[in-house]
């Protein structure tokens, strides 16, 4: 009796709370079995299936799995538990499927078109080359590598796309075999 007294059980008082508990739980259960019967009758009233959205599935389906399985077989009535449980494994399905990750395109990212109008701008109306464009756009606080300017300017058809070291040595080269030109020769400069 020491020990109970210990531990804070008031022998006196239990009676009264679990009678209060019982009723309380009596009210619950009557009101479960109104729920219930009300849910029947209602889905008997709406002609063909019931759609629900993915958002109300999700609902649901936290619901019914908070009850266990046992338990959901009595209560639930809109659908089957082996349609809840199936809902479950393709939300979980969904979850799992790096769906996030296909949305984008494989590879790097398109460098924004209002980036791509701006270097196009910047090469048409002054003729600037690709590092020229890029310089132009860091003090423009617009981060651009050299490379992606120059593809910029190479896929918009741009003539300033040719002005890159490479392309220069190339259109070099290219002159002096039309011209016939060889090795230890002079030649005056090319017209353009």
């Amino acid at each position: 009796m020491e020990r109970d007294a210990e531990r804070g059980v008031d022998w006196v008082h239990l009676p009264v709370i679990a009678t209060v508990a019982r009723l309380l739980c009596r009210e619950l259960t009557l009101q479960n079995e109104y729920l219930l019967l009300e849910n029947r009758t209602l889905k008997s009233k709406v002609p063909g299936r019931l759609r629900f959205t993915d958002e109300e599935r999700r609902f649901l389906t936290e619901a019914a799995l908070a009850m266990g399985r046992s338990l959901m077989k009595e209560v639930i009535s809109i659908v089957k538990p082996e349609t809840i449980l199936a809902w479950q494994r393709r939300l979980e399905r969904r979850i799992w499927d790096y769906s996030a990750r296909r949305t984008r395109g494989p590879g790097r990212p398109r460098t924004p078109e209002d980036i791509e109008e701006l270097v196009c701008r910047l090469a048409r109306e002054n003729g600037w080359g690709y590092q020229r464009i890029r310089g132009e756009l860091l003090k423009l606080g617009v981060t651009c590598s050299k490379g992606c300017s120059a593809g910029l300017l190479r896929c918009s058809g741009s003539r300033a796309a040719a002005f890159g070291r490479q392309n220069v040595v190339r259109a070099v080269q290219a002159r002096a075999r039309d011209s016939g030109w060889r090795a230890g020769e002079s030649v005056s400069s090319p017209e353009p």
